[in-house]
């Protein structure tokens, strides 16, 4: 009984102590960040760090062009090239269904639909 008592009491000093040093440790980041802000005040203004923001933007410039150009070229290249995937894939499908239809039911016509998967010039609108 009473060696539990202490644990209570060993245990709620030390998060006491712990709040403490978090609080404490808060209070010191507040003052120097009250320091920065002081020391900044009057000096800089929002204008003169958006205009250095900028003028260090300029640099990556040509960076972040030649970087957005290579990725549309990468992205158009990888739907040119799925795109003819699909279509070989399609043709593929098509002709084992027409020769599946022959093989099942000879006397079967099967449908006007172009083994491509595209749409016959008289269906067109």
């Amino acid at each position: 009984m009473n060696d539990s008592r202490f644990f209570l009491l060993v245990q709620l000093t030390s998060s006491i102590v712990k709040g403490f040093l978090w609080l404490a440790a808060l209070c010191v980041l507040g003052y120097f960040i009250k320091e920065i802000l002081i020391a900044y005040s009057g000096k800089m203004t929002f204008a003169n760090v958006h205009i250095s923001f900028l003028m260090g933007l300029n640099i990556w410039s040509k960076l972040t062009l030649s970087s957005s150009l290579l990725f549309g070229f990468f992205g158009i290249s990888y739907g040119r090239y799925w795109r003819s995937v699909a279509k070989r894939e399609i043709e593929h499908m098509g002709t084992q269904n027409k020769n599946l239809e022959q093989v099942l039911n000879p006397s079967r016509k099967t449908s006007k639909i172009n083994s491509d998967g595209s749409t016959r010039k008289e269906d067109k609108i």
